[in-house]
């Protein structure tokens, strides 16, 4: 997997943390407060557990609604540590709740059970994450239990807390499993339709866009009402002069070198706005908001001096018009095609803008 597919998992599984983080933190916030408030025997132990219990939640939903609101570009070992506070709270609240229970203890309380399996299934975890999480508070119940409980012998509650924490690691590895393969088939597919994307609009050999695309953005551009003056543009049409000489005398991918010179020699002159692409052959349209004549004189002059592959020099011709003269893309077109050629009949490398 790539860095950047990687990195993308990450956010993926952080954001959808922080998610669950603010339900769960939410929900349980409430019950501990309704079981102090409700259940507890008051002013016991277990009372002032269950307060401080909901308080710590609503501080854990309090940070989840905050770091809800940060764009996260890259996801560090602090997201990733917060990514396990509220299961590991969850279970130290649930493990604290078993260690203060009253009587002897005949089997693991539902509640824990609830939670780490919940949580196991809600949140998200790499295989590190899971262990860790799981194996340490399997550990701390083997540990912690025998010494502040008591329980029949012939009850097998510590094979059980082993046994259920390894369900919840297994449960975790194929809940985040099943996320990998669903978002690298998403990510396939979204490169996919970006190859698409590109296919369907750029050009194979320049790069830039082709005509069914310029010929879209035109379409849409004209259609807009521009009687205020406003948002107006211009549009130039140039053809290289004489480049059939140039296929004939160095051959067809000298040719193709030089359009793509040329293509990138437009695009490092464009404005962010402005737009360009191969309409044909050795022509190519461009959109602009500034002025198309003068825009039009720069870029001949710089073709013209301009030395591309294999010391060839070439030049261009240039038809410029103005959108708000013209109803419709297509009229449009056909007046600065015109122009164009008159620009070619004319003698070449010059710029008509009537």
């Amino acid at each position: 997997m790539n860095p950047m597919n990687a990195q993308h998992l990450a956010r993926e599984k952080y954001n959808r943390n922080l998610l669950a983080t603010r339900i769960v933190s939410g929900v349980t916030c409430v019950e501990q407060l309704l079981y102090g408030i409700l259940i507890s025997e008051p002013k016991s132990m277990v009372q002032q557990i269950h307060y401080v219990s909901a308080l710590i939640l609503c501080l854990l939903f309090i940070i989840s609604m905050y770091l809800q609101k940060q764009t996260t570009k890259k996801i560090d070992a602090y997201a990733s540590v917060y990514e396990m506070a509220t299961p590991l709270i969850g279970m130290s609240i649930a493990l604290i709740r078993i260690l203060f229970h009253q009587g002897p203890l005949l089997s693991i309380p539902t509640v824990y059970l609830a939670v780490i399996y919940g949580g196991s299934v809600v949140f998200l975890y790499t295989y590190a994450q899971s262990v860790f999480l799981y194996g340490t508070l399997t550990f701390l119940a083997v540990l912690l239990v025998p010494r502040f409980q008591t329980f029949d012998s012939s009850n097998p509650i510590i094979a059980d807390f082993l046994i259920n924490g390894l369900i919840a690691w297994i449960v975790a590895a194929m809940n985040y499993k099943r996320f990998i393969l669903l978002e690298e088939k998403t990510l396939l597919i979204e490169e996919q339709n970006k190859r698409l994307v590109v296919l369907s609009e750029r050009d194979w050999l320049t790069g830039l866009y082709n005509r069914r695309k310029i010929d879209e953005v035109l379409q849409t551009l004209q259609s807009k009402d521009y009687s205020d003056g406003k948002n107006a543009f211009d549009v130039m049409l140039f053809d290289l002069d004489l480049f059939k000489e140039i296929n004939d005398t160095y051959g067809h991918q000298v040719g193709d070198q030089v359009l793509r010179e040329l293509s990138f020699l437009v695009e490092q002159h464009l404005q962010a706005e402005e737009v360009c692409g191969r309409w044909g052959g050795e022509e190519f349209l461009i959109i602009t908001k500034c002025d198309g004549i003068r825009l039009a004189e720069f870029f001949r002059q710089l073709i013209e001096k301009t030395v591309f592959a294999n010391n060839v020099h070439i030049t261009a011709s240039f038809g410029v018009a103005h959108c708000c003269n013209y109803e419709s893309a297509n009229e449009l077109v056909k007046i600065i095609d015109q122009r164009l050629y008159k620009a070619k009949n004319l003698g070449r490398n010059q710029v008509i803008s009537t």
